[in-house]
């Protein structure tokens, strides 16, 4: 049987398929997820319980996926920026 043939950047457009529904700073975080499952079936599997550094790994990386999912907050000036913006057209359509 031969081997599949693929075309040049379709691998490329699997790997990013979940970029179109999230940001890449939010799904960052959760590429670790995979060294914490890993962890687990160790324990589950071969009894082989984490240390002390690893404990805390799997902390830092569990916080950080809950902090990718609050996310960052709207910044006031933005606000403010916005509303300016949106001031003139306002005062055009009011005369």
């Amino acid at each position: 049987m031969q081997p599949r043939q693929e075309k040049p950047g379709q691998n490329d457009k699997d790997k990013t398929g979940a970029l179109k529904h999230a940001d890449a700073s939010l799904l960052g975080p959760f590429t670790l997820v995979r060294l914490v499952i890993g962890v687990i079936a160790g324990a589950a599997i071969f009894f082989e319980f984490p240390d002390l550094p690893t404990t805390t790994g799997i902390a830092l990386i569990c916080l950080s996926c809950v902090l990718a999912l609050d996310g960052p907050k709207p910044n006031a000036t933005i606000a403010t920026i916005q509303d300016d913006a949106a001031e003139p057209l306002r005062s055009k359509s009011g005369n």
